[in-house]
């Protein structure tokens, strides 16, 4: 167990720091300050759907894909899911549904020894296109390897699946970035969560937290390969001009326009901790100065985000540019206090071309029955967001804790309102 023991653990080192804000810990790659406490109660007394179990055995970390891209067409349409599993020394399970998300089946494991020395936040991505030796409609799967093990160097591996997510294979020499320090016993030595994209200029891309850049606490970096088997030296992309900010946990969608959008948690000892932002590029290879976050996504009335966002681009009927959903572990009020009835409940949703002006709150699927008032590294953790082909309904997946200290996955599909 120890390969998800680490990112627990990863985790839990941001404790130490955190007491300097006086609150919990949260992942997203180590050591930044986690949320302004809330007097608020945790329990909220209004009753919410938490949609049906995946699975009885730990489940974190999970990722949705709707397949679309299929050389074999009888597979176009499955929603494939993958979750980090705490079993053994780590493996990475992946489920289907055949139902448009009403109910899910176990379809594969994938296990690899380097697995034995830490497995952490795995990414799932389809081929929409062939890049060199990669075919359209492979199934990609990457996630950060070797934290439990001092003194070597973290990695971000990629593995293949020709058949849905049944089975996989490792890339040989592939990798989404490598850090440049060896693990030690201390936080600040990582390469955390993958992100895989295709430029506009046809090349696959990956974007990863990095905290071994030196001089800065961490980084985004972006790498890229035009042929499928030789990678790109990985390049900073966003980057704060205080060494302790901390931009992490990247998530990028293209829009209709061409242009990309990137969610991130800006973590920093300097400001407010780990609120949700959103850069766009024109290419999905350049975003703009370092030093720049872009904007921080919220409502009317000053409603934001905080921790481990993701983000998804939907169709609206009517509307060429549809519209970005987004979520956050914790839902922020204007007073930075925790709105605690809309806290592990909503999405916000905006339906401007550029995701400019103020964000729309709408009811999320599911929801949490207890969400945390102080980030942690299960629940509402890195939710993926899957809407329906017509842009009508939404699927979701979302983590919770469980009293004996595991992490269980719960599905559902909601109405989207626009």
């Amino acid at each position: 167990m120890t390969a998800v023991r680490s990112w627990v653990l990863h985790c839990a080192r941001r404790i130490a720091i955190a007491a300097l804000a006086a609150a919990a810990c949260a992942c997203g790659g180590g050591d930044a300050p986690a949320s302004v406490p809330s007097t608020a109660p945790v329990t909220q007394a209004t009753p919410v759907a938490q949609g049906t179990l995946l699975q009885a055995g730990w489940s974190a970390y999970p990722r949705l894909v709707r397949l679309q891209h299929q050389s074999d067409a009888a597979r176009n349409g499955v929603i494939v899911a993958s979750i980090t599993e705490m079993v053994g020394s780590g493996r990475a399970g992946f489920h289907a549904s055949f139902d448009g998300g009403g109910s899910f089946g176990r379809i594969g494991t994938l296990l690899d020894d380097a697995f034995a020395a830490g497995l952490c936040c795995g990414t799932l991505f389809e081929m929409p296109q062939a890049v060199g030796t990669i075919a359209a409609g492979t199934l990609l799967y990457a996630a950060s390897v070797g934290a439990d093990v001092p003194g070597t160097l973290m990695q971000q591996l990629i593995f293949a699946s020709e058949d849905g997510g049944a089975t996989f294979r490792r890339l040989a020499g592939a990798t989404c970035g490598r850090s440049s320090v060896p693990r030690g016993s201390a936080s600040g030595s990582g390469v955390w969560e993958p992100e895989f994209l295709i430029a506009a200029d046809g090349s696959l891309a990956c974007i990863f937290s990095d905290e071994t850049e030196p001089g800065r606490s961490q980084v985004l970096k972006l790498t890229r390969t035009r042929d499928g088997t030789t990678w790109s030296t990985p390049e900073l992309i966003v980057a704060g001009l205080d060494p302790a900010d901390r931009p992490g946990m990247a998530v990028v969608r293209k829009l209709p326009s061409g242009d990309y959008a990137m969610s991130f948690e800006r973590c920093t000892r300097a400001q407010l901790d780990c609120s949700v932002h959103l850069k766009m590029s024109p290419d999905g290879l350049h975003w703009g100065p370092l030093g720049t976050f872009g904007t921080r996504p919220q409502t009317a009335d000053g409603k934001y985000l905080r921790h481990a966002p993701t983000l998804a681009w939907t169709p609206v009927s009517g509307s060429p540019d549809g519209a970005l959903a987004l979520i956050g572990q914790i839902v922020a009020d204007a007073s930075d206090g925790v709105d605690a009835v809309a806290n592990g409940r909503v999405l916000l949703v905006n339906r401007s071309i550029d995701a400019t002006g103020h964000w729309s709150e709408v009811a999320a699927p599911i929801g949490l029955s207890s969400a945390p008032l102080t980030t942690n590294w299960c629940q509402n953790y890195s939710t993926p967001l899957l809407p329906s082909l017509d842009g009508s309904r939404l699927m979701m997946m979302q983590t919770d804790s469980t009293t004996d200290g595991g992490c269980v996955a719960h599905f559902g599909v909601g109405d989207l309102p626009h």
